[in-house]
């Protein structure tokens, strides 16, 4: 059975701190970036994912919700298969619980990256992840 027909889809990436979200150009050319993630976790059905408000990813999301997922490092080297599935950029609302996702994965480092970026005035958009049926 594949990873994205089981009840908890991205329970493999569990263990991981980042992963290499690939997002589509509209020409087709893929743009891979390191992001870090936090599953919903009563399910593990959803990731969560934040961004500036200024990031390319964006806008390929908003043209091309279909993306590529697969555990990281830091750095960027792909340590699994990739999966398919979508992103979708959450309402302010819906961003409450990707932030405590998000907060309660990373914990006193999450939470001195959100003061930096506040500093700076950074604005963040979140987005869901979701398996591609």
């Amino acid at each position: 059975m594949s990873a994205l027909m089981t009840p908890q889809p991205f329970a493999s990436l569990r263990d991981y701190k980042h992963i290499n979200l690939v997002t589509f150009r509209k020409n087709g050319q893929d743009v891979t970036t390191t992001v870090w993630f936090a599953a919903f976790s009563k399910d593990e059905s959803r990731l969560y994912i934040f961004t500036e408000s200024t990031a390319g990813k964006l806008r390929r999301i908003r043209n091309k919700s279909r993306v590529e997922i697969a555990p990281a490092t830091f750095s960027g080297k792909t340590l699994g298969p990739s999966m398919k599935a979508k992103a979708r950029i959450l309402s302010d609302e819906e961003s409450r619980t990707a932030l405590q996702e998000l907060n309660r994965k990373y914990g006193l480092i999450a939470q001195a990256f959100n003061f930096l970026g506040n500093l700076r005035g950074t604005k963040r958009v979140y987005l869901e992840i979701t398996p591609d049926e």
